[in-house]
């Protein structure tokens, strides 16, 4: 019996993808890894401005030279400018650079998101004043991920 189920499933033919047009525009695999800068593996915490909401707390998952991959507890869209202070203390002085956005996906078990941000470089577009930048990140009003 468990040789007839085998000879029926061989004769299938194989699935094909849900969205054939989509499979012709999408990147190629990646055989090695591409990256400009290497990650370095750190929980360092961070605080996350962005126009019109209140500060996340969030933590570094790794880091590198380009960008960083956080941990927070607030979503956030891929293409958003941000602020991020890193690493960020309660009760010190922190700098907060442009970046943007660059993916998020989310961690349903541990109510998460794991979001990648780069670096922006000094001629590209800020998300916020100069003077937003020199206030201190507000313990008592952003939200946390720890």
């Amino acid at each position: 019996m468990w040789l007839e189920s085998r000879e029926d499933l061989t004769k299938t033919a194989p699935p094909k993808p849900a969205n054939p047009g989509r499979m012709e525009t999408a990147p190629p695999l990646r055989t090695h890894n591409q990256r400009k800068h290497r990650r370095v593996p750190v929980e360092i915490p961070v605080c996350i401005r962005q126009s019109g909401s209140e500060d996340d707390l969030a933590t570094t998952a790794d880091i590198s030279h380009g960008g960083l991959l956080l941990i927070s507890r607030r979503e956030y869209r891929a293409g958003t400018y941000i602020q991020v202070a890193v690493p960020y203390s309660a009760d010190a002085a922190n700098i907060f650079v442009d970046a943007r956005v660059v993916h998020t996906s989310g961690v349903p078990s541990q109510n998460l998101y794991r979001i990648g941000i780069t670096y922006l470089a000094e001629n590209q577009p800020a998300s916020s004043s100069e003077n937003e930048r020199e206030m201190p990140c507000d313990p008592r009003t952003a939200s946390s991920a720890a």
